[in-house]
């Protein structure tokens, strides 16, 4: 479990356990709702910028759902098919980079 809160941070040795007492020192000397208020305004921020990838998402669940694709998937066995197919794909092409870039294989996007 702390492997995925720290990411791979832990797994290249980059995290030392004196950043997460002094992380802790400053939560609790900030004040309860000091730190709500920033949560707050992050939430906010961060859906409004990742907006353009829940709602197609949703979009083409309401789509899925009109259409009965999962109720009668029988019917619908060559679309089921064809979308899980490129969603595999795009989602391993995408995660490529990502996971170079983690493994230090590949130092930046850019070179």
């Amino acid at each position: 479990m702390l492997a995925a809160l720290l990411g791979s941070e832990i797994i290249r040795g980059e995290y030392s356990w004196e950043q997460a007492h002094t992380s802790t020192g400053l939560a609790s000397s900030a004040g309860i709702v000091e730190i709500m208020i920033t949560r707050a305004f992050t939430w906010a921020f961060f859906s409004v910028i990742l907006l353009h990838q829940v709602i197609p998402a949703m979009a083409f669940g309401i789509w899925a759902g009109r259409k009965k694709l999962l109720d009668q998937p029988e019917q619908h066995r060559s679309i089921l098919m064809w979308t899980a197919a490129v969603g595999i794909a795009l989602s391993t092409i995408g995660g490529i980079p990502l996971s170079l870039m983690s493994s230090l294989v590949w130092d930046s996007p850019s070179h």
